[in-house]
């Protein structure tokens, strides 16, 4: 109801504030809304660090690139239905399995093995993380996914991404959380800040 809805909305609205502050306005409410809509109720399940703490770097990130506040949304929203979802190309799912994401057994394939039949429930890896807070499933499940590719295959960190990435959505998220990490790192402690202000109620 809407009547239980009104303490998240404030935290949220207290969330946005602390965030904008420590962007010096470069984003703004409707940045978070727009994103927020566009995940299309995956952000129903983001935990408090991820919202506050990294959605406004992701935010940034995309205006930056000239991308509105809500194509931070679409690539969520990409990210939530290929590892909550399990929607992973059938070209991409052998290298999922290899590195590591997609756990071995959990992989039903069809009487011929010419095709897949289903990922089981909870196939891939760290699902409940990567629905509470993508950049600490990154952390834990993705980079490491990286680093393995880039160990048995010899590619590169950008080769190993694009490979792990199921569409250019996941990609360019995979790519922001692995480039931009330092900048995820100083964005969180720079808006703790401002909310350590006694200043912002």
């Amino acid at each position: 109801s809407l009547h239980d809805a009104l303490p998240i909305l404030a935290k949220r609205a207290e969330e946005f504030t602390r965030a904008q502050i420590a962007f010096g306005g470069k984003i703004n409410a409707h940045d978070f809304h727009g994103a927020l809509k566009m995940t299309r109720g995956a952000s129903m399940t983001y935990n408090d660090d991820f919202i506050s703490h990294y959605l406004p770097t992701l935010i940034q990130e995309m205006k930056t690139g000239n991308a509105g506040g809500q194509s931070a949304g679409v690539l969520l929203r990409n990210f939530d239905r290929a590892v909550v979802g399990q929607v992973i190309p059938l070209n991409k799912l052998q290298t999922w399995m290899d590195a590591g994401l997609v756990k071995a057994g959990s992989v039903v394939w069809n009487k011929q093995h010419s095709g897949l039949k289903k990922i089981n429930p909870g196939g891939v890896v760290g699902q409940d993380t990567a629905s509470a807070n993508p950049r600490d499933w990154w952390e834990m499940y993705g980079e490491p996914a990286m680093q393995k590719l880039m160990k048995t295959r010899g590619l590169t960190d950008i080769q190993a991404i694009a490979a792990l990435g199921t569409n250019q959505m996941t990609t360019d998220l995979f790519k922001k959380f692995h480039f931009q990490k330092v900048q995820f790192d100083r964005d969180k402690a720079l808006i703790e800040q401002v909310g350590d202000r006694k200043s912002v109620v």
